[in-house]
């Protein structure tokens, strides 16, 4: 696959990738989207919708319907599991959980909502129902609880990989390597 790539200072013929892919024919192609058109045409290009970690665990089973009717129309069969996006944190214990990680993910949030972010709701009003916004949301708790949830979100969609966002801004360092490492626990027991 050569192509020609011209640049105000330079000039490139015949050039393609040296490095080839292991997965033949080609990895598998993961495509996200928020809303339903966007959903439903990577049902119809990609091997996977990538589970956005705004939407909570109902909205994300009703969303995965959209993405698996649309790849079952295209003709190729029935989907594989999907990648699913989620914010973690777990903690020493469930208060450490919720106190390290509310003023980050906070924050986050309602830089999403100032964006007019589908599902974050209201900037001034995220503060007050956080709580709630994250409770079916996010992997937040002492590490039974986030082990339970890791399972819960297992049996209600067809996922076989969780990208775990572990860290954000204001959350310390130390935090982070702490979060990590019970993360890691959790993980190991799976």
């Amino acid at each position: 696959m050569a192509a020609t790539i011209t640049c105000p200072t330079w000039h490139l013929s015949n050039v393609g990738a040296s490095v080839r892919p292991k997965q033949k024919p080609r990895p598998p192609i993961w495509l996200g989207g928020e809303v339903e058109p966007a959903i439903r045409r990577a049902g119809r290009l990609a091997d996977a919708w990538l589970g956005s970690p705004t939407c909570d665990f109902t909205q994300l089973a009703a969303r995965m319907e959209w993405f698996e009717e649309a790849y079952r129309a295209s003709g190729r069969g029935e989907p594989g599991p999907c990648p699913v996006i989620r914010e973690c944190f777990v903690g020493r214990d469930e208060a450490h959980a919720r106190s390290a990680s509310r003023g980050p993910l906070l924050s986050k949030y309602q830089a999403y909502a100032a964006w007019r972010h589908n599902d974050t709701g209201q900037k001034n009003a995220l503060a007050e129902h956080f709580d709630d916004f994250c409770k079916d949301r996010f992997l937040i708790g002492d590490a039974a609880r986030v082990h339970d949830q890791i399972v819960q979100l297992g049996e209600m969609i067809n996922t076989d990989h969780l990208v775990m966002r572990v860290q954000w801004l204001g959350l310390g360092q130390v935090e982070v390597l702490g979060n990590i490492e019970r993360l890691g626990g959790i993980l190991g027991r799976l």
